[in-house]
């Protein structure tokens, strides 16, 4: 038997010598777009671009090294090594590559990359993007228990065809939440997971959900508290606005940078932001005030129909 496992995610087929439960198997006999294996990775790169704290970055290649977990180095969009440190929770090697180092991956592919969750809702995927604690997962896990399908959580991809049709591809059938949103989301204890060794985050399974098929992206909403207020309020953002709020939330826009693909990003954002509706929406700080958020997002949808 192979040492080797097939998997599919963001529309990719993975061969991994690491098993990745989160993901769902593909016959191993599917030509893989994407290898991880297991080896030593030694030394720095040997040309950098640019680096940060944790990475560096060369022409092809990306090096993610996180202290007391493993070393990552992603190349050509096509290969990821890992070097795991000794002892490490295989849970916690899985967090960040299919995490940080899949964002790189996916942007080395020509993909754009959003730190976004999304639904579907009537044929069509919706996002809901923002930064880290927006709330973006727990409104997403409202929407499913309103019946929308889960599309990804945290990290979308969008593949736009020759058209300039932008699709969203689905990602693992799993929602990332803290503790304390897990209190106002219906769910069983069984299916959580402990998305790190020594965090309160969990991931919660809905693997019914998934289905390996992209949906055209219709809308995507950028998250923020409403700090003057505390209602619910959406904005429309057009032209340039809505290019430059897709860049910001484009996931890790600093490894953008240090790839090279600035111009890139640009282009990929002005031509998905061409055919879809970008939002902002200001939501009340309480998570117990979910529900009135989506009462609204869904009564626009109405009107929109």
């Amino acid at each position: 038997m192979s040492p080797f496992r097939s998997y599919r995610i963001h529309g990719l087929t993975v061969l991994s010598a690491l098993e990745l439960p989160e993901l769902f198997e593909a016959p191993i006999d599917i030509p893989a777009d994407v290898l991880v294996d297991l080896g030593e990775i030694s030394g720095r790169l040997p040309s950098i671009a640019d680096q940060g704290p944790m990475w560096q970055a060369g022409e092809g290649r990306f090096l993610l090294e996180v202290p007391e977990v493993a070393r990552y180095l992603v190349t050509d969009g096509k290969q990821v090594r890992i070097d795991p440190e000794p002892g490490v929770a295989p849970g916690d090697i899985r967090l960040y590559l299919l995490g940080a180092v899949l964002g790189v991956l996916l942007h080395q592919r020509g993909l754009l990359a959003l730190h976004a969750g999304a639904v579907e809702v009537n044929g069509q995927a919706v996002a809901f993007a923002g930064n880290s604690g927006a709330g973006k997962s727990t409104l997403v896990a409202h929407l499913r228990q309103r019946g929308h399908r889960l599309i990804g959580d945290d990290l979308l991809a969008i593949r736009l065809d020759r058209e300039g049709q932008p699709w969203a591809q689905p990602s693992f059938a799993r929602i990332k939440l803290w503790a304390d949103a897990l209190c106002h989301i219906r769910h069983e204890p069984e299916r959580l997971v402990r998305d790190h060794s020594r965090l309160e985050k969990f991931h919660l399974a809905v693997e019914e959900d998934h289905r390996d098929l992209p949906l055209p992206l219709a809308r995507v909403y950028l998250l923020e508290e409403n700090r003057l207020d505390d209602g619910v309020v959406i904005e429309p953002l057009r032209g340039l606005d809505a290019v430059n709020a897709l860049a910001q939330i484009t996931y890790r826009p600093q490894h953008v940078k240090a790839l090279g693909l600035g111009q890139w990003q640009f282009q990929q954002c002005s031509r998905t932001a061409n055919r879809i509706k970008v939002l902002r929406l200001y939501r009340p700080k309480s998570l117990a005030r979910m529900e009135e958020v989506l009462d609204r997002v869904a009564l626009a949808w109405r009107q929109d129909a």
